[in-house]
């Protein structure tokens, strides 16, 4: 593998090789969390529970998360999730949305998809927040991922998404383009 010098940092000889593989995956967590605006008190749901999803999880509870639920299909990572302080769901076998409104009647304030699973995390994610609600996208999808929700209007995504991207995120996110019709061409 060749990458640039200036995007090599040595580890210092104080930290191993197993924290050093955890710093990528927290340094995601915590810009994510960072940028979600959770802080005290805030309800959160996770989807996926993988080094990300339990960065982010730890991330949640160092902003002051009352509640985290995270959403997991396997049982060793749900019980290192609970473990970890989380209120894990198994989304096999329960509606994650209706799980967290049973905690969170209005539902989450933040969601965040951490799986990459594509369609059917990322409608957790959007059904689980309450309105006015932030769900950030951290992963990155294996496959084409649609989004049908009455939930997420183009008005929204124009005034918190491209306004961003074409201002103070113009270098330091990434870009989705949206076309509001299957028929225009990007």
């Amino acid at each position: 593998m060749v990458i640039p010098a200036d995007h090599v940092f040595p580890l210092p000889a104080d930290v191993s090789p197993e924290v050093g593989a955890l710093i990528e995956s927290l340094t995601v967590a915590w810009h994510a969390v960072r940028r979600s605006g959770a802080g005290e008190g805030t309800t959160a749901l996770v989807i996926g529970a993988g080094p990300i999803g339990l960065g982010l999880l730890l991330c949640l509870q160092a902003a002051g998360a009352s509640t985290v639920v995270v959403s997991e299909p396997s049982e060793s990572r749900r019980a290192l999730a609970a473990e970890l302080g989380a209120d894990p769901v198994d989304p096999r076998t329960t509606d994650v949305a209706a799980y967290v409104r049973g905690r969170a009647p209005a539902g989450a304030d933040v969601s965040f998809d951490a799986s990459g699973a594509g369609t059917i995390t990322l409608s957790a994610a959007i059904d689980g927040v309450r309105s006015g609600g932030q769900a950030v996208i951290v992963a990155n999808s294996h496959h084409k991922v649609e989004i049908i929700s009455s939930r997420l209007t183009l008005p929204e995504a124009v005034d918190r998404g491209i306004r961003h991207l074409l201002g103070p995120g113009r270098d330091s996110e990434v870009k989705i383009l949206v076309a509001p019709s299957g028929d225009q061409k990007i």
